[in-house]
């Protein structure tokens, strides 16, 4: 939403007169979508500082690389709710409106927390792809404290990439201040995000389709002595047994959907078949989840990246709704994240009661 408001300039050509004061004529939208614009916002911001702050307060979390690396998406959703509601200020305050160090922080804000969420979700994806099929390469990557690396890394290298990039225009910013932030590197700027958004989006669609359908050959069928591969998978995706009291012969599955029910284990065959059983739906589960999350992506941000490179030709409102859905999207991701993690809507229940209480 770094561009909401439109603006002309009469008897003025700031390209040529870096002294003169162009006479601005605004386009508002209308007093209720810019409210509910901002109350988008504010929901987004809301809802992804919650979920920021259970990741810092629950450990639990943290070693859960599945759980973490689909929770730390809500970084670069403050980012994209911080710049959309600077894009609302910019057409409710004229003094918003001539700034230019608003304009470039509205710009760095939205595009840095739009290129960082690509990238999180393009994580997440190839996480899957590595737990499913190369759980190796997965232990190298993302296991124990290098998985803050790889995120840490990848933030600071989108800043700086958008940083070299930004080159305002001396006069005041107009309509348009993504080509006015990156003014003196602006064809550049666009081969760059061409570049960079189609190969973390092309990237992130081809490892979510290659693990469905290595997934779907590896557990069509579970031989009755068992499947080492559903084994070896099984270690990776947070399933544990605790050990039942003397009179109770059932395995509880901790981090199970609450509608898998474990039956006593007769035989070693029935104990194979049950972990392949088991195994496939929580592959499944967390496969179902990622598949959400790029869907929902592509429906709300998809327009947005595929056009940002050519959005010079469209009209403002319509760049102004695009960064809208966008917004939306940062603000779905949240919901999601509780309606379909049971650990996690355990914890927002848990803490929702507490201040209740």
């Amino acid at each position: 939403m770094a561009n909401v408001n439109g603006m002309t300039s009469r008897d003025c050509r700031p390209n040529i007169s870096l002294n003169c004061s162009p006479h601005v004529e605004q386009d508002h939208y209308s007093i209720p979508i810019n409210a509910f614009f901002l109350f988008v916002g504010i929901l987004t911001l809301v809802f992804n500082s919650g979920i920021l702050v259970l990741i810092v307060k629950e450990k639990k979390i943290r070693l859960n690389l599945y759980h973490f690396l689909v929770l730390i998406l809500c970084v670069s959703d403050v980012l994209v709710g911080l710049g959309f509601i600077f894009g609302i200020l910019r057409t409710v305050h004229p003094a918003f409106q001539t700034s230019k160090a608003f304009a470039v922080l509205n710009v760095l804000l939205t595009t840095t927390g739009l290129y960082i969420s690509l990238y999180h979700t393009f994580l997440i994806s190839l996480q899957r792809f590595l737990v499913i099929c190369k759980e190796k390469w997965n232990t190298l990557i993302f296991q124990q404290n290098r998985r803050y690396f790889v995120c840490v890394s990848g933030w600071i290298a989108i800043l700086i990439s958008n940083c070299i990039f930004i080159s305002p225009h001396p006069a005041s910013p107009g309509s348009d201040i993504i080509s006015y932030v990156y003014n003196g590197h602006y064809q550049a700027y666009t081969i760059y995000i061409r570049f960079l958004t189609t190969s973390l989006l092309f990237s992130t669609v081809i490892l979510y389709l290659v693990t469905i359908v290595y997934m779907l050959k590896t557990y069509r069928k579970i031989s009755p002595t068992g499947d080492s591969n559903a084994l070896q998978v099984i270690e990776t995706i947070n399933i544990h047994t605790i050990e039942p009291h003397p009179s109770q012969k059932a395995c509880v599955f901790s981090c199970l959907p609450h509608q898998v029910r474990v039956r006593p284990i007769r035989s070693r065959g029935e104990a194979s078949n049950q972990i392949g059983t088991l195994t496939r739906k929580k592959v499944m589960s967390t496969l179902y989840l990622v598949g959400l999350l790029i869907t929902v992506l592509l429906i709300f941000t998809g327009p947005l990246v595929v056009t940002l490179s050519w959005r010079d030709t469209f009209p403002t409102r319509l760049r102004g709704i695009l960064f809208g859905l966008c917004c939306i999207n940062s603000t779905l991701n949240p919901i999601i994240y509780v309606w379909k993690l049971v650990d996690i809507r355990g914890i927002v229940k848990s803490a929702l009661f507490c201040l209740n209480r």
